[in-house]
């Protein structure tokens, strides 16, 4: 929570230093800084569009490459496309951006399935699941990590021996 500083005049330039600080940490949508704005700043609309405007001098807010990066750092974590989606609605992506990221050769081409499969093992061993309820609870899991349908079940009937052959 924002710390209030009580007869604290708010002008353009702190709206500007707010918005320059806030970037310097880290990267955001540009519907995410207007977010932020109209919570620590909702008496002053007036401010927000000048401040994001001298903010892009420093800071250039794009985000279709803000959304590249966020495709990257989520493929090396190893989460699924669904995931993926759900994470950039949260962030405040624009859906053209989030549909083109999504579309992109490097989304398209990585390979989803051993990332599946490294989870279901990390978790629930390299063994065969003989019990129905430890095969629904690792589907369940899988498919909460945003993979699809077809990986999920392609991941779980996956035998450590398939890679030997």
């Amino acid at each position: 929570m924002p710390r209030k500083v009580k007869n604290k005049v708010v002008d353009q330039s702190r709206v500007n230093e707010h918005l320059i600080n806030l970037l310097s940490r880290q990267d955001y949508t540009e519907k995410a800084l207007r977010l932020k704005l109209k919570k620590n700043f909702p008496e002053n609309p007036e401010f927000h569009e000048p401040a994001i405007e001298y903010a892009q001098i420093y800071y250039p807010i794009d985000d279709l490459a803000f959304g590249q990066r966020f495709l990257e750092n989520q493929l090396r974590e190893g989460v699924g496309k669904n995931k993926i989606k759900q994470r950039m609605y949260n962030r405040h992506f624009p859906r053209e951006v989030i549909d083109t990221v999504l579309s992109s050769e490097e989304a398209d081409q990585h390979d989803y399935l051993s990332d599946a499969i490294r989870l279901r093992e990390a978790k629930f061993g390299t063994e065969p699941f003989s019990d129905i309820k430890a095969k629904a609870k690792a589907q369940r899991f899988l498919v909460g990590k945003g993979f699809s349908f077809d990986v999920v079940n392609q991941a779980i009937n996956h035998r450590c021996d398939d890679d030997e052959a």
